[in-house]
């Protein structure tokens, strides 16, 4: 999702789309008792519900969520072996990366809320030696696709913005689609075939790139051999679309 995107849809809203999510999860019992980290736990979020992508969200995101809410700082940060009334716990370990560096890496653990459940200390090892590896994530991922969509509704209380986040993505598709002609018109105007290219910059080869908006990823323009027509290729963020014109 690229920044302007993401800017539709007001700063406090997503804060409180993230949180609420999170708080939801944090019901379903595949996801207890268990120490994940920030990225991991974004990752399960997506995999479990159906989020717009103007509400999308990353490891990074749900931390800065998490650490900068006041009530919610305090409880994630208290004594482990106790309960609180949110159900989440937070940690940090360090480890090391293939480049041999090390860097922080903010974990969270899930309990019910309403359960007066705690943190589970491992009989051996440290806390984070009980951190699911890449590949038991993608197998818990997997195990999600295979399971059914029925109970897996978002909250009550973001249903509101998440509607308002898919009527502002529709409003924007028209849009890029009149910058993408916007921008074809102009290059067709440049590419004019009244005269036959005899330069190299512009040979039946040549093909010309043009970024159109942050939304697109690029327009790729060309020439084909022994003729006016323009063949052009746009690729968008998730999709690809083709074009033939005639000059």
């Amino acid at each position: 999702m690229s920044m302007q995107a993401s800017l539709l849809v007001r700063p406090e809203e997503r804060s409180h789309f993230i949180l609420s999510v999170l708080k939801h999860l944090c019901r379903e019992r595949r996801f207890q008792h268990q120490w994940r980290t920030a990225d991991h736990l974004a990752t399960l979020c997506h995999k479990w519900f159906v989020i717009p992508e103007l509400l999308r969200f990353d490891g990074n995101d749900l931390s800065n969520v998490l650490q900068k809410d006041p009530a919610l700082k305090l409880d994630i940060k208290a004594e482990k072996s106790s309960p609180n009334q949110f159900g989440i716990y937070h940690d940090i370990y360090r480890p090391r990366r293939e480049d041999g560096n090390r860097r922080n890496a903010h974990c969270y653990y899930l309990c019910d809320p309403d359960g007066n459940e705690c943190v589970t200390i491992p009989p051996v090892g440290k806390w984070y030696d009980t951190i699911p590896s890449l590949l038991e994530l993608q197998k818990e991922c997997d195990a999600i696709a295979r399971s059914s969509r029925t109970a897996r509704e978002l909250p009550p209380d973001v249903i509101d913005i998440v509607s308002r986040a898919r009527h502002l993505a529709a409003e924007e598709r028209p849009r890029k689609r009149t910058r993408l002609e916007e921008a074809v018109d102009n290059s067709s105007t440049r590419l004019s075939c009244s005269e036959p290219p005899q330069s190299p910059a512009l040979s039946s080869s040549t093909t010309l790139e043009v970024v159109i908006s942050p939304h697109m990823k690029k327009v790729t323009l060309g020439l084909l051999p022994g003729s006016c027509k323009l063949g052009i290729h746009s690729q968008w963020y998730g999709r690809k679309e083709t074009l033939a014109l005639t000059g």
